[in-house]
């Protein structure tokens, strides 16, 4: 990558990008890794190391190519694509930040005093080892991951055992992150650097675009910048483009995550959950949206909750697929909308619950701003 970007082409550089993921997830490269005689765990952290590489390579082309610095080669630059390449910290569990925005925190980080450095390493002992711990605690009674693997055993569940599963999915999911990407923004905070929150908790989420929003807040931010706003290109009253640039957006994403059945399905269902969401902001924007911002608070707050509940349930399974497998992910399907009123309504009244909740703590967000 840092030699093509010298030409500087974009396209080539995205072109590349593309090129090698998929390479990586073809059957043909675990013939090299192979060779290379790595075990279960050093594959896994190869793949994913690779993976965060990749788009951390875009990242510093095309910034670069933006700055009109791509054909300039000192010291200064080398060592500082190799430090954003290879920054320890978020090197194997990211988030991932932007070349542009690393670099200026480089030059701007200043040492830490020493009483606010032991205050900090304390927070992050305290903090983010207890969240690892009750981590630890939860994997011991909840075995979420590793069920997927026994999907035989799965459709014996009960439908409330299988609703079950399908809430810790996603939480146990977003505790792991939660420390992963806790102890990374804590450390870089040790040496000056502002990297990326951990994830929001997702109970109080019940719309796709903030849970893609907040839970990786770095990747998120990476899309934004170099997939969705480059293929909006500034029309943003064009709702062709809108959609366009999501489905270019959740293809990369597929991509990255490696094309499997489940990723795939996940990913256009999440791609239709926030198409859906541009198209109702359109809407209220029209004659006949605007009535609907003349009700009463109440009254908008139930009309919302209960139009955001299908939703919120499809999000769920949407993040199902993605965290367990196909078939998984279709038994809760057949569970849910094969049966009679149970378990979906009883499904869909928590649900318009958890709606409540949602935005209640949007509100509260709001406030404390």
């Amino acid at each position: 990558m840092f030699i093509l970007h010298r030409i500087g082409r974009k396209l080539i550089c995205y072109l590349l990008t593309i090129f090698t993921l998929l390479l990586a997830h073809h059957p043909s490269f675990h013939f090299i890794k192979a060779s290379l005689a790595l075990r279960d765990l050093e594959s896994f952290l190869f793949d994913v190391a690779l993976a965060w590489l990749s788009i951390k390579s875009l990242s510093f082309a095309v910034d670069r190519i933006n700055a009109k610095i791509h054909g300039r080669l000192t010291s200064s630059d080398i060592f500082s694509i190799l430090v954003y390449c290879f920054y320890l910290p978020v090197f194997f569990t990211g988030p991932i930040m932007n070349y542009e925005t690393f670099c200026e925190m480089q030059k701007s980080s200043r040492p830490i005093p020493l009483k606010e450095f032991i205050s900090r390493f304390l927070h992050l002992l305290f903090c983010r080892i207890s969240w690892y711990f009750v981590y630890e605690l939860f994997l011991l009674f909840i075995y979420s991951s590793a069920v997927q693997f026994y999907p035989d055993q799965v459709a014996n569940y009960d439908s409330w055992a299988l609703c079950g599963l399908g809430y810790a999915l996603p939480m146990m999911f977003f505790l792991k992150y939660f420390v992963l990407y806790g102890t990374a923004n804590a450390i870089g905070k040790l040496e000056g650097f502002e990297l990326p929150p951990p994830p929001k908790c997702i109970s109080c989420i019940h719309q796709s675009s903030f849970l893609w929003r907040h839970f990786d807040r770095g990747l998120y931010l990476w899309i934004l910048k170099y997939l969705y706003h480059p293929v909006i290109n500034s029309q943003w009253k064009n709702m062709f483009r809108k959609i366009l640039a999501l489905g270019v957006c959740f293809g990369f994403v597929c991509i990255w995550h490696g094309m499997d059945k489940s990723i795939c399905v996940s990913s256009t269902m999440n791609c239709l959950l926030v198409a859906s969401e541009i198209i109702v902001k359109f809407i209220l924007t029209t004659r006949s949206g605007k009535t609907f911002e003349k009700l009463p608070t109440t009254m908008k707050i139930r009309i919302s909750a209960a139009l955001s509940t299908p939703h919120f349930l499809m999000m769920c399974l949407s993040c199902c697929f993605f965290l367990s497998n196909f078939e998984i992910g279709m038994l809760l399907v057949k569970r849910i909308f094969s049966g009679d009123v149970y378990p979906l309504v009883p499904l869909l009244i928590i649900m318009y619950c958890g709606c409540h909740v949602s935005m209640d703590s949007k509100e509260v967000a709001k406030k404390t701003i």
